[in-house]
C-alpha cells in the first residue's frame, strides 16, 4: 500500500503507508495480546474454579449436571465421572425435593439465588448443612441455559449455634428445676443436642462407692446390668479427666466388655466426670452408633455441661439439707410450744377465763409468727402480717 503526494517541484512521488502500517500491527497486536489474556484469564478462572474450597458446579435447565470441581466432590462424595449427566435430584433429601424445580424456574426467570441455607446429602448419604447460591448461565445469544450452583458447607457454625443454644436453654432449665428429675431430664437433653450423640446416661456413686445408672437415653436393661459399676475412675479419684474412645473395634477393652458394647450398637463413647464439692460423685457418658473423632472442642463442651450438671446438683444438695433442717426445726418448735401450752393449762387452771385465753392467744401468735418465717425458708416474711399475728391476741379486747 502506498500514499501519492508532491515534491518541492510539484513532481508527484510515492512513499509507503507508515502510519497505517504502524496502526494496522498495533490492531493485530492487540488483538493478539487480548486473545492471551482471554486464554489466561480463562485459564485462571479455571484454575480458581477446581481449587475452591466450595462446592461449585453447573446444572441445564431440566437439573442434570454438567460441571463438577473437587470442592464439590470434598463436601459432597462424588466424583466429577460420578457426578456429570446425573440429576440435580440425587443431592436432595427426600423432605427438600421440592426446592429444586423453584430454584430452576427462578433460574428461567433470570432471577439469582443467594445465601440460600438448606441441606443436602453425601454420598454416603450424610445430611450436611449449605449455604447455597445460584446464578443463570448465559450463552453469547444472551439466552439462559442453565444455572452456576456455589455451595459452602455451614455445617461448624450451625453446629456452634445449636451448642450455644443448648447450653443456654441448660442453663435456664436448670434455674428452673422443681426437683432433681427435673435436673436429669435437664442434663439429658443437652448432652445429647450439643454433643451431637445418639444416646447418653447420667451415673453416680452409691454409698458404697459403685458407680450406677441414675437416668439415662437409648440403652437397655442387659446393657447398663453388665456396665454398672464399670468406670475408669474410683471416689476420691482426684482430678479426673474426660476419657473417650473414637472406634470401640480399635479399643484396648477386655473381650467380653468390647463384645457387650458393640452388642449394644455402640462404636464410640466418652466419660466426662462429674464434680460436686472438689468431690467425684459420678460421670456422664455420650453414646454413638457410628465411629467418632473427639474434638477438642467436644471435650471442653462436655466438660462444661459436667460442670453446670455438678453445680446444680451441689446446690440441690444444699437445698435439701435446708429443708431437712428447717423440717426438724419447726418440728421443735412446734413440739415446745405445745408443751408451753399443756404446762399452761395447767398451771392456769384456776386463772380467769379472761387471763387464761389471753396467754394462750399469745402462744398461739408465736406460732404463727414461726409459721411465716418458716414458710419463707427463713429467709423473709411480709412485716404487715407479722405484725397483724402479733397484734392479733389484743384486738377487739376493751380497753
Amino acid at each position: 500500500m502506498v500514499e501519492r503526494d508532491r515534491d518541492n517541484e510539484g513532481a508527484e512521488r510515492e512513499r509507503p503507508l507508515l502510519l497505517g502500517g504502524l496502526a494496522q500491527r498495533l490492531q493485530q497486536g492487540v488483538r493478539a495480546t487480548l486473545e492471551a489474556l482471554g486464554q489466561s484469564h480463562a485459564q485462571r478462572l479455571a484454575a480458581t474454579v477446581e481449587s475452591s474450597d466450595d462446592a461449585i458446579l453447573s446444572v441445564d435447565l431440566e437439573g442434570t449436571i454438567a460441571t463438577w470441581n473437587r470442592g464439590a466432590e470434598r463436601l459432597l462424595g462424588h466424583t466429577a465421572e460420578e457426578a456429570i449427566g446425573k440429576s440435580i435430584l440425587m443431592l436432595l433429601p427426600t423432605d427438600r425435593q421440592g426446592e429444586e424445580p423453584d430454584i430452576l424456574e427462578r433460574i428461567r426467570r433470570g432471577e439469582h439465588v443467594k445465601h440460600y441455607e438448606t441441606v443436602r446429602l453425601t454420598k454416603d448419604g450424610r445430611r450436611v448443612a449449605i449455604a447455597l447460591s445460584v446464578s443463570p448461565i448465559m450463552d453469547a445469544a444472551g439466552a439462559i441455559i442453565g444455572a452456576s450452583k456455589i455451595a459452602r458447607d455451614i455445617s461448624e457454625r450451625r453446629r456452634s449455634e445449636e451448642q450455644q443454644s443448648a447450653l443456654y436453654e441448660f442453663t435456664d432449665r436448670l434455674f428452673r428445676a422443681a426437683s432433681e428429675g427435673d435436673v436429669y431430664e435437664a442434663a439429658l437433653d443437652a448432652i445429647i443436642r450439643a454433643l451431637g450423640c445418639d444416646r447418653a446416661s447420667i451415673l453416680l456413686f452409691d454409698a458404697s462407692g459403685i458407680m450406677r445408672f441414675v437416668v439415662w437415653r437409648g440403652l437397655s436393661d442387659d446393657y447398663r446390668r453388665a456396665l454398672e459399676g464399670h468406670s475408669p475412675w474410683i471416689r476420691g479419684t482426684k482430678d479426673p479427666q474426660p476419657i473417650s474412645i473414637g472406634d470401640i473395634d480399635a479399643a484396648d477393652l477386655d473381650p467380653s466388655l468390647k463384645a457387650t458394647v458393640k452388642a449394644e450398637g455402640v462404636a464410640a463413647l466418652a466419660f466426662i466426670p462429674l464434680i460436686e464439692k472438689g468431690e467425684l460423685v459420678g460421670k456422664f457418658m455420650t453414646y454413638y452408633k457410628a465411629p467418632h473423632a473427639f474434638t477438642e472442642a467436644e471435650m471442653v463442651l462436655a466438660v462444661t455441661i459436667a460442670r453446670q450438671l455438678g453445680f446444680s446438683l451441689e446446690r440441690r444438695s444444699a437445698e435439701q439439707a435446708k429443708e431437712l433442717l428447717l423440717n426438724e426445726s419447726q418440728h421443735r418448735i412446734k413440739n415446745t410450744l405445745a408443751t408451753v401450752q399443756a404446762i399452761a393449762g395447767q398451771t392456769l387452771r384456776h386463772t380467769p377465763p379472761a387471763e387464761r385465753e389471753a396467754f394462750q392467744a399469745r402462744l398461739q401468735a408465736r406460732g404463727e409468727a414461726h409459721d411465716l418465717l418458716t414458710s419463707g425458708n427463713w429467709d423473709e416474711a411480709p412485716l404487715r402480717e407479722v405484725v397483724a399475728h402479733a397484734l392479733r391476741p389484743f384486738c377487739g379486747r376493751p380497753r
